[in-house]
């Protein structure tokens, strides 16, 4: 047995086979005694137990126990850090985001669609040597598709509407300058219900001038997209 453990989301995963995870398993949700609040999950395959998985685990779970956990490296996360050593000039990294030079996405999103992951969003930036400029306009949110229908959705932002680089009229700061680049967000989907703790949360950061709500893919297909405020 082995276990790993986000700390950042408090979440474990007990591992009970040295064997691969493998695709095809059944994650079942289980009900804690009255009047807890839990939230655990088996995963079955071939008709025995392979894993489970935790959230809350720092209250669900015994602190010797956690303290054997490993760090909790997804697929996702292996993904990117792969890319990045392959792709080492299409990649900035600016404190704990990465940036992924435009033409590069599409590669991206066909190895994350081989490896089983799904796409979960993309934002649109542009990025000198000391700014990062978000385009307002350029937010996709993907999280309500199934893992094709992102990456073809993706696919076909990258190969259309954002093919070029984001102008005033994608709601830049007006001295926004730079290399055109984008951040991914990759998910897991082995449980939907725990993607909490294999993706970072999609949002609006204060990187550049204003803010807005995050909007769908159908928002960014008909201009219905948020203002500067």
């Amino acid at each position: 047995m082995r276990i790993s453990y986000d700390p950042e989301a408090d979440a474990a995963y007990i591992y009970l086979t040295d064997e691969p995870l493998a695709p095809g398993r059944d994650s079942i949700p289980c009900d804690p005694p009255e009047g807890m609040r839990a939230f655990v999950v088996l995963d079955w395959k071939d008709g025995k137990i392979a894993g489970l998985e935790v959230l809350d685990a720092r209250a669900l779970l015994h602190a010797d126990l956690l303290a054997q956990a490993r760090p909790l490296v997804t697929k996702a996360e292996r993904l990117m850090g792969q890319f990045a050593v392959n792709h080492p000039g299409e990649i900035i990294h600016r404190g704990s985001d990465t940036f992924i030079a435009a033409d590069a996405i599409p590669r991206l999103v066909d190895q994350a669609q081989h490896k089983g992951l799904k796409v979960l969003g993309l934002e649109g930036f542009l990025v000198d040597s000391e700014n990062v400029y978000p385009a307002l306009s350029r937010i996709a949110d993907f999280s309500g598709d199934s893992p094709a229908t992102s990456a073809a959705r993706a696919q076909e932002l990258l190969q259309g509407p954002w093919a070029e680089p984001p102008t005033a009229a994608d709601q830049m700061h007006p001295k926004a300058t730079g290399r055109y680049m984008l951040t991914v967000v990759l998910g897991e989907l082995r449980n939907l219900a725990c993607v909490t703790h294999q993706t970072r949360t999609i949002r609006r950061t204060s990187r550049g001038p204003g803010r807005a709500s995050l909007p769908s893919y159908q928002d960014v297909k008909t201009g219905n997209l948020p203002q500067i405020i």
